[in-house]
């Protein structure tokens, strides 16, 4: 009974370490199933929000990528929006919050591949949300 109680205590302390030391920095992804949408949707958000300890602007830098046939581009890098068109929008009014918002779906622009991204800007190390599979039908 002592060893299973130690082992808990073990695996239980390795846990809060591990959510301490903030191994993963988000909230809320993009959903794991395709977001299926008809060309000209609109207004469709992909979720993205962090953790508290990864929420200094001095320290992370989020940022949004596509992947549309196998080219990555940059859409937002803190709050900057890159592209130009006004299709693409940022919803960061709540804490933590880094949703993409596109206001209108393209097949050529948007038929891939999303990732909410977070870069330390002190240790380097790079964190990926899951992708947002969009198939624009």
């Amino acid at each position: 009974m002592i060893k299973i109680y130690n082992k808990l205590l073990i695996f239980l302390f390795s846990l809060v370490i591990s959510v301490s030391s903030g191994e993963n920095p988000f909230i809320n992804t993009p959903d794991h199933q395709p977001y299926y949408v008809s060309e000209k949707a609109q207004d469709l958000i992909l979720q993205c929000s962090f953790t508290e300890a990864f929420r200094n602007k001095n320290l992370y830098e989020p940022n949004w990528v596509r992947f549309v046939n196998g080219t990555p581009d940059y859409i937002t890098r803190n709050e900057n929006v890159f592209e130009s068109s006004g299709d693409y929008d940022l919803l960061t009014d709540i804490p933590g919050e880094y949703n993409l918002k596109i206001g209108s779906v393209e097949y050529s622009r948007d038929n891939g591949k999303f990732f909410c991204k977070l870069l330390s800007l002190k240790d380097k190390k790079q964190y990926s949300s899951n992708p947002a599979q969009i198939v624009v039908l």
